[in-house]
């Protein structure tokens, strides 16, 4: 049988998926292996109406197994480089799962719910995560309400903002 020439295209898009597919995985495993199998212990941290999905591997496409709320205890066992944790003991019906490490600190969410002044030398920009995007800017002077802080990081009703930055909770 001889192959066309769309036969051929749809051949090579199939083997470049699945060399894809291993190099992730490859990775993953690799930076797993790299956290000397120890783990820490972090908490979750985002809005107060909010979650954040767990998944069953790291990624966006990863199947949802899970919603965490701010507070929720993990321990973590390894991150990819493209910034997902490897969770254990989840107390899900998995034990364990992947969480994006931008909604993830280090010390235990401390709940404020109240508004607090920025203070800073210019604006300050106010981010979708620890790690996200840009959302918007503050300026020094003007109010935020400020629900949980955490690792030197607040969530805010503009967004996530380094506490430096927020005069109640600068040194914090």
């Amino acid at each position: 049988m001889k192959l066309t020439k769309n036969m051929k295209r749809i051949i090579a898009a199939a083997l470049l998926l699945a060399l894809g597919a291993i190099a992730f995985s490859l990775e993953t495993v690799r930076n797993i292996a790299a956290a000397d199998e120890q783990t820490v212990e972090a908490w979750i941290m985002c809005g107060p109406d909010d979650y954040v999905h767990c998944r069953r591997m790291a990624g966006k496409n990863g199947e949802i197994i899970g919603r965490l709320e701010t507070g929720y205890r993990l321990q973590l066992d390894g991150k990819t480089k493209k910034g997902w944790a490897h969770c254990t003991d989840l107390g899900l019906e998995m034990t364990d799962g992947w969480v994006y490490s931008g909604y993830i600190v280090f010390a235990e969410p401390v709940w404020y719910d109240r508004e607090l002044m920025i203070n800073a030398p210019g604006r300050v920009a106010c981010r979708k995560c620890i790690d996200g995007d840009r959302t918007g800017w503050v300026i020094d002077g003007s109010f935020v309400h400020v629900f949980w802080a955490a690792d030197g990081w607040a969530v805010t009703d503009r967004g996530y903002i380094q506490t430096r930055y927020i005069g109640a909770l600068a040194g914090r």
